[in-house]
């Protein structure tokens, strides 16, 4: 007798449950998506507070090694020598964020100080959270991170030298801790400020540092700059008085003026005594620029 053996039919998704599983992971992600990218950004300003509190320290470094802080170029130079032009407060704090091998690179001219020192990207100088490139069209490394040389641009001229702590013009000036009467834990010496990768602003050891590695806190107008910019470069105007504020969604010239950041409300600064700290955008107009004075004894409430 043959025996006949009956398989149940096997189960499986319909169309539809198959598409109310894909949306349910659909919302699964898109749940996900806002954490991921927020312990991102966490991470990634972490590793932005540590790069300032290691160029903080270096400063400090710098300081108990010369008896002064790094001023805007040596002092004394032809215009003619390579070391007039180049050797900023990045070039010069290397050995002190353990980059004394960069350092030691040689150059005799400021042709072959901006071939050999230009290219070079060091990551203490840039903030993971900011999106763009780490070196510019031609070759040249970037920074995020600007010296606070003062609460306004002519002030060097109008107070006889700038008012900051790092890269104060004239080199002649020689700051030291004894000159901060304002207060080590009072006063601002690094701030965050994107470059502007189009118009090659942001190098970070390449040629003079204005507007590359080192910022007053405050522009009350654009002709304070020796190359000022009136517009964005798309011919909507710069507004004046610019300080410490949000950028453009897309970074432009107009930008150059402040420092800002890609962390959302605010950035980060590096205190003259070691330490780092966030201010919102509300600190722009008041806090900022008393703060980034060394001895002009300003109030500072928050």
């Amino acid at each position: 007798m043959r025996v006949s053996h009956q398989h149940p039919a096997r189960a499986g998704f319909t169309l539809i449950e198959l598409l109310v599983v894909i949306a349910i992971i659909a919302i699964l992600i898109g749940l996900l998506l806002p954490a991921v990218q927020k312990v991102r950004e966490a991470a990634a300003r972490a590793k932005c507070v540590n790069n300032l509190k290691q160029l903080g320290l270096g400063l400090q470094t710098y300081h108990d090694t010369f008896d002064r802080y790094p001023g805007y170029r040596p002092s004394g130079l032809a215009s003619t020598n390579a070391m007039r032009k180049s050797t900023g407060w990045m070039y010069q704090i290397l050995p002190f964020i353990e980059q004394q091998n960069v350092f030691n690179l040689p150059f005799t001219t400021l042709a072959t100080f901006d071939s050999t020192f230009g290219p070079i990207v060091i990551n203490t100088f840039l903030c993971p959270s900011n999106p763009t490139p780490s070196i510019d069209g031609g070759g040249t490394a970037l920074t995020n991170y600007l010296a606070v040389t003062g609460r306004q641009r002519n002030e060097w001229s109008t107070l006889g030298g700038d008012t900051g702590v790092v890269g104060v013009f004239p080199s002649t000036n020689r700051v030291r801790i004894a000159s901060i009467t304002d207060g080590t834990s009072n006063t601002i010496v690094f701030g965050e400020r994107p470059p502007w990768v189009a118009g090659g602003w942001g190098w970070a050891m390449r040629g003079a540092p204005d507007l590359d590695n080192m910022l007053w806190a405050q522009y009350t107008t654009h002709t304070l700059d020796s190359k000022p910019y009136t517009t964005n470069g798309l011919g909507t105007a710069c507004v004046f008085p610019q300080q410490f504020q949000p950028g453009f969604p897309t970074p432009n010239r107009c930008d150059l003026y402040h420092f800002y950041s890609y962390h959302t409300g605010g950035g980060n600064f590096a205190l003259a005594d070691g330490s780092t700290r966030f201010f919102s955008y509300a600190a722009g107009a008041v806090i900022i620029p008393a703060m980034s004075t060394r001895a002009l004894g300003e109030v500072v409430s928050e």
